[in-house]
């Protein structure tokens, strides 16, 4: 049995962080990001939290760059080249979902892009990490499109590290009345997607 040391937070303020989400790269599993949803004053957003050294040291900001001025929902992967991919949503109106990457550990961010404009809940990312899949790479996010009248689950994905984003895909049906929300991913050998 392994020791685990105290908890302590990676970024020590007083600003609300919940909802918090830590991912880490098969390949170099001293590389961590974690996000949250946070409150500086006024602003809501994501946290960006990130460990080259297995957590020994953390940096970040309890805003990240460049996202819009609402978000919720911290739904991040780090893929096979490192490059952290974050999904959330944009909850200014109709909240919807869009996609940021940093190919510097979370040091700078591209801008925002829109996966999809329609009403969505709930997200989370996930990469295909095994070298022998004929996906490698390739990573995915799934959530509720809440636009519909039983909210199904849907999916996208992403082949360039989260520069753009393919066609949203439903992948079930909940009987009527009824709605699926939060789910969660995780891909096996093969390629496969496990949602």
């Amino acid at each position: 049995i392994n020791a685990v040391g105290p908890n302590f937070r990676v970024l020590p303020n007083s600003n609300q962080q919940d909802e918090i989400v830590l991912v880490s790269q098969t390949a170099n599993p001293n590389f961590m990001f974690g996000s949250a949803n946070t409150t500086v004053g006024s602003a809501f957003g994501q946290g960006c939290y990130v460990t080259t050294n297995g957590g020994l040291n953390w940096y970040g900001t309890d805003l990240m760059p460049n996202e819009p001025a609402s978000t919720s929902d911290p739904a991040p992967t780090i893929d096979k080249n490192g490059i952290i991919v974050f999904t959330s949503l944009n909850i200014v109106g109709t909240a919807f979902m869009y996609g940021q990457y940093s190919t510097n550990y979370g040091v700078n961010w591209s801008m925002p892009y829109t996966i999809t404009s329609v009403s969505s809940d709930k997200n989370f990312t996930g990469t295909d990490d095994y070298p022998t899949s004929a996906y490698y790479g390739r990573s995915y996010t799934v959530w509720s499109n809440m636009a519909a009248g039983s909210p199904p689950i849907v999916i996208s994905y992403t082949t360039n590290s989260g520069v753009s984003w393919g066609p949203v895909s439903q992948i079930n049906t909940p009987p009527s009345g009824h709605y699926s929300q939060v789910a969660d991913i995780i891909t096996g050998p093969g390629g496969i997607v496990y949602v």
